[in-house]
């Protein structure tokens, strides 16, 4: 401190009862820009004391009737942190240690000789009190916006969890969640904390997901996953991730949205698209395909009525012969397609098998089915998605992978779960574009988690594809 400090705009309020000091004072402060009131007793200062209206107070200890002191203790009972000094004639320790404990910022001795030393007191005391002041009031921002965004924390209409990242690669840890997230799992808020996250996720699920927590960028992509509730229902949910690092560890901020109802919606899309798929196959079976199977037939005869005959259309009678039963192969291959007759009457395992007779004859390629009765979806709607899945992957083997070899094989592991596999040996996923839409993986991918599983696609390590669809 050197005295220089500029009082300008800083108020005062000073409290002497002897004219000669309380004068000098009020003009030295007011020489240095200070604006400054005066009182010549306590009951005087307080009655025109307002926070409000002054920077600090100077008082006397020594005042007729209510002494300095009773003044410094009936500000700080109302007003702990204002700034109030004291001074006396009389340089006495035990009125210094009586004003220090009785919270006064500053003791001057008068009279007081050193401007340059009460202008740094007053200052500091000032400035100090107006730091404290803007400490209070961010203090109350942050407790403001602490309150508004934990009460928008809980009141979120989706799960939010707050995870923390192991970054040695093991198990992230949860360490709070909200209310929609207390109430869709089942636990209570003290009974989830601490808890993996991995506890949430169905086993076949964990190591996927929690690798999205961790490699996907923040809030740019969603995951669609499964929850486990504390009763062991599953219920699909839609994952958001934002990674961030609080006090040097990473954490994850994981919004999870239950999307069971969309999910419905799409299955009973999904199944009115399957139902119009079953109708048109029909109407192609009963009507297209009785019809050019009797032109196949008519064709026939009259090959045999011209060959007879020693006709010269005998050659044009045999092409539309072979035209016509090309034409009949190609429409019940196209019915089998739409409508796979077998699902109704046999179930899965004679509609994939029925499915391979029909593309090694109307491809000319291999394809083979070695299906486990044991490992056949519980449900009809999981099968016939199953069935699809193959539908879709023995077609883009075919149609995009050049493969001449495809094998068809669903059987059940020792953990229990189901799995569905098409391998074939044609050039692979790297060949051709992998946009989703081209390959119907996208497809295939919902279809699995329909039924409660996961789709892989990889490339064999001696060539050709493999899809491979696991569920419990």
């Amino acid at each position: 401190m050197n005295g220089t400090h500029q009082m300008g705009g800083m108020r005062v309020l000073i409290v002497e009862d002897e004219p000669a000091c309380r004068d000098a004072l009020k003009t030295m402060l007011m020489m240095r820009g200070a604006s400054v009131a005066t009182a010549s007793d306590a009951e005087q200062a307080l009655r025109s004391f307002s926070p409000s209206d002054f920077d600090a107070i100077l008082a006397d200890i020594r005042l007729p009737g209510m002494n300095g002191l009773s003044l410094l203790r009936d500000i700080r009972s109302r007003y702990p942190d204002f700034p109030v000094i004291l001074m006396t004639g009389y340089s006495s320790v035990s009125s210094a240690v009586d004003a220090l404990k009785l919270g006064a910022d500053d003791y001057l001795v008068k009279p007081i000789h050193d401007h340059d030393k009460l202008l740094d007191t007053l200052w500091s005391s000032i400035e100090r009190h107006r730091l404290i002041l803007r400490n209070k009031s961010l203090q109350e921002q942050l407790r403001s916006s602490e309150e508004k965004y934990r009460a928008l924390f809980e009141n979120a209409g989706d799960m939010i969890i707050v995870v923390l990242l192991n970054p040695d690669g093991g198990p992230a840890a949860i360490l709070e969640a909200n209310r929609s997230a207390c109430s869709a799992i089942g636990l209570d808020r003290d009974r989830l904390r601490d808890r993996p996250f991995a506890d949430l996720l169905p086993p076949l699920r964990r190591k996927d997901t929690e690798a999205f927590l961790r490699a996907s960028a923040s809030g740019a992509e969603s995951y669609e996953t499964f929850f486990v509730s504390a009763s062991g229902d599953l219920f699909p949910v839609e994952l958001r991730v934002e990674r961030l690092i609080l006090e040097g560890k990473p954490m994850a901020i994981v919004v999870a949205r239950d999307i069971s109802e969309r999910i419905r919606m799409e299955q009973d899309l999904a199944e009115a698209n399957e139902r119009d798929r079953q109708h048109l196959g029909r109407e192609i079976h009963d009507a297209l395909c009785q019809d050019l199977t009797s032109v196949t037939i008519l064709a026939a005869s009259l090959q045999k009525r011209l060959a007879s005959e020693k006709s010269q259309s005998l050659a044009d009678a045999a092409m539309i012969h072979q035209i016509s039963k090309r034409a009949v192969a190609f429409c019940k291959h196209l019915c089998a397609g739409l409508f796979p007759a077998e699902m109704e009457s046999e179930g899965l395992v004679a509609a994939l098998e029925s499915l391979a007779r029909e593309t090694s004859h109307m491809f000319g390629v291999s394809c083979e089915a070695s299906i486990d009765r044991d490992a056949v979806p519980r449900t009809r709607a999981s099968s016939l998605h199953a069935y699809r899945i193959v539908q879709e992957a023995v077609g883009n083997a075919i149609k995009h992978g050049g493969a001449t070899r495809i094998e068809i094989r669903l059987a059940r592991r020792s953990d229990g779960l189901s799995v569905l596999t098409v391998r074939d040996n044609g050039r692979g996923f790297g060949a051709v574009p992998q946009d989703g839409k081209h390959l119907g993986l996208k497809i295939m991918s919902y279809r699995a988690r329909v039924m409660g599983g996961s789709l892989t696609v990889e490339n064999g390590e001696g060539g050709g594809a493999s899809i491979s669809c696991i569920w419990p």
